[in-house]
This record gives C-alpha cells, structure tokens and sequence, in this order.
C-alpha cells in the first residue's frame, strides 16, 4: 500500500473516532456486553428520591398518573427510568427542558412530547410514581431501560432496539412488540419476563429468570445463552411461522410450550424433552 494511502486511512480512522470518544464524555454512557448503562445518572443516590435535588436535571412535579405514553419520540434515542416514589413527576437533562414536554391527562395518562433532538444526542428521563402501570412508546432509533418498582408493561411500536439495563429491578416485566428490531438482555436476575414479540430478535446473555414466557411470531429470531452459569426455573416458548430459537449453556429446571413447523430450534434434548412430556 502507498504511504499516501496509508495516511489517508489513518486521518479517516482518527476523522471518525476522535468525535465518537467526544461524544462518548458527553452522553456519559458505559457500554458492556449485552448492556448499556448511564454511567453516573443511574447509580447517584441523589436521582432515588424525586425530592433529592439531581445534578444538571430539572425536576417537575407533576399529578397522579398511571400510564406513561410517547406517540412519537421523532425518532431519537432515550434512555427511561421509572423509579418507585411516594411523589408523583419527572427529572430531565437541563438541556432538554425546553425541547421535551409533560402533560397528564384526564384519564391519567403522563402524556410526553418531544421535538427532535440534535444528531448523536441522546436523553434520559426518570420517572418518579407510587405505581407506573405502563408504558407505551413509539418511533424511537434506541430505548434503554431501567426499573425499580413492582411490575410494568411496555406497549413498543417502531424501534430499532431495546436493551433492558442490568440493574434493572421488577418483580414481573412485560413487553410487546410491532415492528421493533431486537431487544437485548444482559446480566438480569428478574422474577418474571414476559415477551410477545411479534417479528422481534431477542438476545439473552448471562441472565436468569424464575419464569421467561415467550410467544414469537415473524421471522423472530431468539437466542439465549447462560454461559454455564445462569438458570431459568421455568421457560415457557410458544412460536407461530417461521421462528429461530437457540438455547445454549443454561439450566432449565421446567420448560414448556408449542413449536410451529417451520421454528428452527436448537437446544438440549432433556429440554425438548421436557416440552413434549405429558
């Protein structure tokens, strides 16, 4: 290769990556296998309570609500946290107060509106509540998530990817997909998750669960790995059309369900074994 070459691939690899590590500080993500997690908004002990003052955020107090609903996220990238409080309001990045908007509704629904948000920018909002019910959201490029209350339901239309944050803590999670691309588990010890993914790759590594019940329909893809060191007390699959499914280096102490003919499977016979025993 020409030395002139070899220079302009070096000026096009630093052209590309010095804005990725900028952008990096900026939006002060980690990112880990399987998981992406806020690196300091998450953990601080200051974004627990609603009344603790954040830094860089600005709190809003807001009426009782039950349901939380995003039509349109104009396709942006968020970054959720629903947090279980006595008070009822939200916490945002200074810097979005005035592009990312808050109503509740008659029916009790916290109704969010955004504009769009500039290129490689990301927000996180934390939503404070005795007890959020559910959670719809649409057009949006990456939803990152994390929850500490007792159950939620997560209604997701035209997404690109959902990853659910390790430190995520629910007794039962429920997520249902149209026209969603993948959602991504990594490090999970959850109780319940519940899946209905209607044409949605779902990858799960290094995670347990005391019930994982999956119905899967259009050319889903599904692939979960314990690495040897993960369990599933019970995992219930039930596929429709064409779906994948592999399950690799994870104990299943009961496993049920029903394959269509066309699933593709991949797992331990003392698992299919399991299935099919009356």
């Amino acid at each position: 290769m020409k030395l002139s070459n070899k220079i302009l691939i070096g000026f096009a690899t630093a052209f590309f990556l010095i804005p990725l590590i900028i952008m990096g500080f900026q939006s002060q993500v980690n990112y880990k296998t399987g998981t992406v997690e806020a690196a300091d908004m998450a953990r601080r002990k200051d974004n627990y309570r609603f009344d603790n003052p954040s830094e860089n955020m600005t709190s809003i107090p807001l009426k009782a609500f039950r349901r939380v609903k995003m039509a349109d996220a104009q396709g942006n990238a968020y970054s959720f946290h629903f947090i279980k409080d006595d008070k009822f309001g939200v916490k945002i990045g200074n810097e979005f107060k005035d592009i990312i908007s808050f109503n509740v509704s008659d029916s009790g629904d916290l109704e969010i509106l955004a504009k769009s948000l500039q290129k490689n920018k990301y927000a996180e909002i934390l939503i404070y509540g005795p007890s959020v019910s559910e959670f719809s959201i649409a057009n949006v490029d990456a939803l990152w998530l994390d929850a500490k209350s007792d159950s939620l339901i997560i209604n997701a239309k035209k997404l690109q990817s959902i990853t659910l944050n390790s430190d995520i803590s629910l007794n039962s999670l429920s997520i249902i997909t149209d026209q969603v691309k993948e959602i991504i588990t990594g490090d999970l010890n959850m109780k319940v998750l519940k899946l209905d993914l209607n044409g949605t790759n779902f990858s799960s590594q290094r995670s347990s669960y005391e019930l994982l019940d999956i119905t899967a329909t259009s050319d889903a893809k599904i692939e979960i790995n314990g690495e040897n060191k993960h369990s599933i007390k019970r995992l219930q699959i039930n596929t429709r059309d064409l779906v994948s499914f592999n399950l690799k280096d994870i104990k299943v102490e009961q496993c049920s369900g029903s394959f269509s003919d066309d699933t593709k499977v991949e797992m331990p016979a003392v698992n299919l074994k399991q299935m099919f025993a009356k």
